[in-house]
């Protein structure tokens, strides 16, 4: 294993600007970030693009999902704007223009958004594109769901692979809790619907949202318990709620996690929480010839633990606070 510790830019470096814009990843090259964290889906007529969120109603002055826009329709947003008068006009990026963008970069951590239904050409797509531009020694390719990893080292066994996992306590968090009493366990996230929701006793839409947006009008409890698990059904396709809480739990020991994967990662990229409740996992994980890439972290004390850890890389928003750390 290589023995730098790599500043890797999440979603560019959205503390300056637009995260996962054209602008984002300049700002990341400039602050002298190794490399970038970005997310790719696919648009409704299969133009791949850049952009975390499955819906653009947070980042854009437009509203809906992306795999039920066209390209033409998604790109006519403006993805700037919200940050400021400075960045008004900039477009979501292709996939194309972010590695254009970023290709002279030492690391190009490309996570997959995969479309809910798999048999869309997707994994391919992504492992060409790489392949083609000869970036097998600088992509690499993460997702939070691993069989998904599988695929990669499937079609470009020399591709590497960063399985992206959440803090050890997930399984027993407050939004795990809530998915265990709200709806079946053993009916699949993506076929949950707002019949098969029931809001347990003594919830109030305050405890869901913060009281900063109850009464809003725009949610009620049902409605939010329903937008959670259609976020985790995004993500771990094909499971159930009791198959997700079971996968959390298994990977509280990621070694171990990952000796039971059918493939052998390159790197883990955690929660940067899970370092702080278990910092041996580096080291276990270093013995079997696997990276540590902590994301997402901004605070300095954790930047430097993870420096001391010897972490692969280091997820951050904040490029600036790493590389000036780090000199």
């Amino acid at each position: 294993m290589d023995q730098k510790t790599y500043i890797v830019g999440h979603r560019g470096f959205p503390h300056v600007a637009p995260q996962n814009t054209l602008s984002s990843f300049r700002a990341a090259i400039a602050a002298g970030a190794d490399g970038v964290e970005t997310d790719v889906q696919l648009t409704k007529d299969g133009e791949m693009v850049i952009h975390h969120d499955y819906s653009i109603d947070t980042t854009s002055n437009g509203h809906g999902r992306i795999d039920t826009m066209t390209f033409e329709e998604v790109r006519g947003y403006d993805f700037g704007i919200r940050r400021g008068e400075q960045f008004k006009g900039e477009k979501i990026p292709t996939f194309t223009e972010f590695l254009d963008t970023v290709q002279g970069m030492q690391v190009i951590n490309i996570e997959l958004k995969a479309p809910a239904d798999r048999s869309i050409p997707f994994v391919s797509r992504v492992v060409d594109e790489v392949v083609r531009r000869n970036l097998l020694d600088r992509a690499l390719i993460s997702a939070f769901d691993h069989s998904l990893l599988a695929q990669v080292k499937e079609l470009c066994p020399q591709l590497r692979v960063g399985c992206l996992t959440f803090e050890p306590g997930m399984a027993q968090s407050p939004d795990m809790q809530l998915l265990a009493k709200a709806i079946p366990m053993d009916k699949k996230l993506a076929d949950i619907t707002e019949e098969d929701v029931i809001v347990p006793e003594g919830l109030s839409v305050e405890t869901l949202l913060g009281p900063e947006n109850a009464g809003t009008g725009k949610h009620d409890a049902r409605q939010r318990i329903l937008e959670l698990v259609h976020a985790q059904g995004a993500i771990f396709v094909g499971c159930s709620a009791g198959e997700l809480i079971s996968t959390v739990e298994a990977q509280r020991d990621l070694a171990a996690y990952a000796e039971s994967l059918p493939f052998k990662p390159d790197f883990m990229h955690m929660n940067y929480k899970h370092l702080l409740e278990i910092p041996e996992t580096v080291a276990n994980l270093r013995e079997m010839g696997i990276g540590s890439s902590p994301w997402t972290v901004d605070d300095p004390e954790v930047m430097r633990l993870c420096l001391d850890l010897g972490c692969w890389s280091i997820i951050t928003n904040r490029t600036d606070l790493l590389r000036e750390m780090m000199g």
